[in-house]
């Protein structure tokens, strides 16, 4: 951000990527699953990517008006090529457009909201609240793309012990569960109420 801002100061127009934030080609988490992504950033999840503002602080009048909005960077350079350097068999590998939409989406969609909606008015619940929805209109259009983790609280009981609940991201969706350190699969229970 401070080259940014300088560049603004200078009278440069300046359209911000920055990499902890607008580079998709990063995983958006390090859990186990995770299809291969660039490794050489941490990982940006979709709340990071909602979690930021394009204009650099201190920045104001005319410098931050130059500020003409920010671009989502997705390098393709370490993901469509590492098919070919290595053994690797992903099945995301084999198809570069659907792998592509995999990494850019929902991101994408926290990156739009976050250049085309003032600081103030930005909110992270309600932009959630909201994705469920586009997550659905993501699956009945086809698209591949990353489901967010659940949202998952545990409540310490007296004894010691956690009741834990979990609510679906995507409207109408599930959350399946296992306590017995077996493999999640779609005949896993259904947390319906904490356990």
């Amino acid at each position: 951000p401070k080259t940014a801002g300088q560049g603004a100061n200078r009278g440069n127009p300046v359209v911000m990527a920055l990499t902890g934030h607008c580079y998709f080609d990063a995983p958006e988490s390090k859990l186990p699953g995770e299809p291969y992504a660039a490794s050489w950033i941490a990982p940006i999840s979709l709340q990071k990517a909602y979690q930021w503002d394009p204009v650099p602080a201190g920045l104001t009048g005319e410098a931050a008006g130059r500020i003409l909005g920010a671009q989502g960077c997705l390098w393709s350079d370490q993901l469509l090529m590492r098919a070919r350097l290595t053994d690797e068999k992903s099945k995301m590998l084999k198809d570069p457009a659907k792998y592509m939409e995999y990494l850019s989406l929902p991101r994408s969609a926290a990156l739009a909201e976050v250049t085309w909606t003032p600081g103030p008015q930005r909110d992270w619940e309600k932009f959630s609240t909201r994705m469920a929805r586009m997550l659905l209109r993501y699956s009945q259009s086809g698209y591949n793309y990353r489901m967010p983790e659940p949202v998952v609280t545990a409540k310490k009981q007296a004894d010691g012990s956690a009741l834990i609940s979990a609510k679906a991201p995507i409207e109408g969706g599930v959350v399946r569960y296992t306590i017995d350190n077996s493999i999640l699969t779609s005949d896993s229970p259904k947390l319906t109420e904490p356990v």
